[in-house]
């Protein structure tokens, strides 16, 4: 046999070589491996426990440790019959943590970052009290008890058997103190928005913000905190400061970006319960209770189907909320088949029962709070089929639409069923600067004055319907203060209607023929026109024209309505185009408040101011406002 065929030659030395180091690492590997899997975690625990103890100042004790899925990215580390002293700062001597297993499942990846992620956790049988103080200091710290900085360990998932949790933030901004337990229900279903089994029973009790409440939640086994976009199921409720809020639907990333698709209920007896619980402050209201389908992203809420009740108001919409670079934005379309003006006003801040400083004022004293309309941005759609208003009977109905970006409060489309009629147009508030300017510009058509003034005689109830204008502006605190500094006009119009002939003798102050309608008996005769137009500066309105006449009597007028003092000073003086024996020469005066004015006789026409005679009634078909505003 040749020997040479048997021996290698020097060209396959290099692969044979090869061979045998790829078989040696590979044996080496699988030894290792083997030793891994085989080897006893628990043999490091006394190690650990000592190393964490002398770390945090405090007794860490563990009856058993184990580590599966070590040759995966997100290994899981348990601990049996676990104890963790509490830090001696703590407000309770009860251990930080005692559980019967823990465990932790931890992704490798993030031990190189400055933030250590852990999955998933899973408590049985476990009573955990966390406190964080207003410092920043955290009881959960064990290598580095002192540092106050940024979070070091990141908690994505909980899955909870029997356990008790304590959760304490001394943090001025959050300030709360919350005792949980979790138990296992057993499966559960029934109708809701999610289809994922409800198994775990979670009861809740505490304080936030210095308010008390408690709540009872069924959910899904494990909860999301952050990071995660994954949904648990919920079904529950909560109630503080007589306000209960239930829940039926899913969320996600409860801690961080928190995520929500519910049906939610709320219902309290007034607004105003909802502070501390949110961080705005609502105001004063009667009893309510709406529900809507609520989602919840990142940064917005949207609320559909909206549906319910304020004191005398039903709405139902869509509402939502954002919040960007820290500025809330709300929004809201709204429907109402019968409101409360009163109850719409708590929506926006206006508390309830709005108690006037002034009771025989007018216009509303309270001041305008500019800060509050700097601070955020809204845009609603109302639509009030009926309005209800105790004081103002004449307000029928509402619609709008109101913008308010960067201070500056916009309200189109304005659609006021009053009277009868309506007035529309629109209104704008800047409350850039701390004193708030107004102005507004609206359109009256097809009023009547019985239902604007029901405390007329009922002669006055066949005159006509009454159109005009009205444009003002000015600055000031409060609505009163804007009309005490208002400038702009106002235009008002009778078109036609008819009045008695003994309505006619009274007005033209004709003793003589009001005596011989007795005999001859009444009748009805037309209205020519009536106008009025005020010119107005510095809160002062000025008579441009005033003219009543029919086609007997004819009566002008002239004075001043003034909005600061809410007090008219008007004289109207009838002329008779028939020269009765018994005819006085006297002027009305128009006195008092707007709220209450006074009418009185004065005889005698010396001392009334000089009235204008340059009004005329308009021509057949021409606009009666028109006239009276000079055009």
């Amino acid at each position: 046999m040749d020997q040479s065929a048997r021996m290698p030659g020097p060209e396959r030395k290099p692969k044979v070589l090869m061979s045998v180091g790829l078989g040696i690492a590979l044996a080496t590997a699988l030894t290792i491996a083997l030793a891994a899997f085989l080897f006893d975690w628990d043999w490091l625990r006394p190690s650990l426990e000592r190393y964490l103890s002398a770390k945090s100042g405090r007794e860490v004790r563990a009856e058993h440790m184990a580590v599966n899925g070590l040759f995966t990215l997100e290994p899981t580390i348990t601990f049996r019959g676990a104890t963790i002293q509490n830090a001696a700062w703590a407000d309770t001597r009860q251990p930080m943590a005692a559980a019967g297993e823990a465990s932790f499942v931890v992704s490798l990846q993030s031990l190189f970052t400055d933030r250590t992620v852990v999955s998933k956790i899973v408590l049985k049988d476990a009573d955990i009290d966390l406190e964080k103080e207003a410092d920043g200091r955290r009881n959960w710290r064990l290598k580095e008890p002192e540092d106050r900085g940024a979070p070091k360990v990141s908690v994505l998932r909980l899955e909870a058997h029997r356990i008790k949790l304590r959760i304490l933030d001394r943090h001025p901004e959050r300030d709360f103190d919350i005792r949980f337990t979790a138990k296992d229900a057993g499966p559960q279903s029934g109708p809701g928005i999610s289809a994922k089994p409800l198994v775990n029973l979670v009861e809740a009790q505490g304080v936030y913000r210095g308010a008390p409440f408690t709540g009872q939640a069924l959910t899904s086994a494990v909860l999301t905190f952050r990071e995660t976009r994954e949904f648990f199921a919920v079904r529950g409720h909560a109630v503080g400061k007589d306000t209960r809020i239930e829940m039926d639907g899913e969320a996600a990333d409860i801690f961080q970006r928190p995520m929500l698709d519910a049906t939610v209920r709320l219902a309290g007896p007034t607004l105003a319960n909802l502070h501390p619980y949110l961080l705005v402050q609502p105001a004063n209201s009667r009893p309510y209770r709406f529900e809507g389908r609520v989602r919840r992203s990142a940064s917005e809420y949207l609320v559909t189907r909206l549906s319910g009740h304020i004191g005398q108001t039903d709405l139902e919409g869509d509402a939502s909320h954002a919040l960007k670079d820290g500025r809330h934005s709300w929004g809201a379309d709204l429907k109402s088949g019968s409101a409360d003006l009163h109850d719409l006003g708590t929506l926006v801040g206006i508390p309830y029962p709005v108690k006037p400083a002034h009771p025989d004022k007018l216009f509303p004293q309270r001041p305008i709070k500019t800060d509050r309309l700097r601070a955020q941005d809204v845009q609603v759609r109302l639509d009030a089929k009926k309005i209800a208003t105790p004081g103002m009977p004449a307000l029928e109905g509402l619609r709008f639409e109101a913008n308010l970006q960067q201070g500056v409060l916009q309200v189109k489309g304005v659609d006021m069923r009053i009277a009868g009629g309506h007035a529309s147009g629109q209104a704008t508030l800047d409350a850039r600067n701390d004193v708030p300017r107004g102005q507004t510009a609206l359109k009256l058509s097809g009023l009547r004055l019985e239902r604007l003034l029901p405390k007329l005689p009922e002669e006055a109830h066949k005159a006509g319907p009454v159109h005009g204008t009205v444009s003002l502006e000015g600055a000031g605190p409060s609505i009163a203060g804007m009309m005490a500094a208002a400038a702009g006009r106002l235009d008002l119009a009778v078109d036609g209607g008819s009045l008695s002939n003994k309505t006619d003798a009274k007005l033209s102050l004709n003793l003589g023929k009001l005596a011989g309608l007795m005999f001859k008996g009444d009748r009805d005769i037309p209205i020519r026109c009536a106008l009025a137009g005020f010119d107005f500066s510095g809160g002062k309105g000025r008579a441009r024209a005033l003219l009543f006449e029919t086609e007997q009597t004819r009566i002008e007028g002239a004075g001043v309505l003034d909005l600061r003092a809410e007090h008219p000073d008007l004289v109207l003086i009838p002329k008779p185009k028939t020269r009765g024996l018994l005819t006085l020469g006297s002027s009305i005066r128009v006195g008092g408040t707007f709220k209450h004015p006074d009418v009185e006789f004065h005889k005698g026409t010396s001392d009334a101011p000089a009235v204008s005679s340059n009004a005329q009634c308009p021509a057949k078909g021409a606009s009666l406002t028109a006239d009276a505003g000079g055009r």
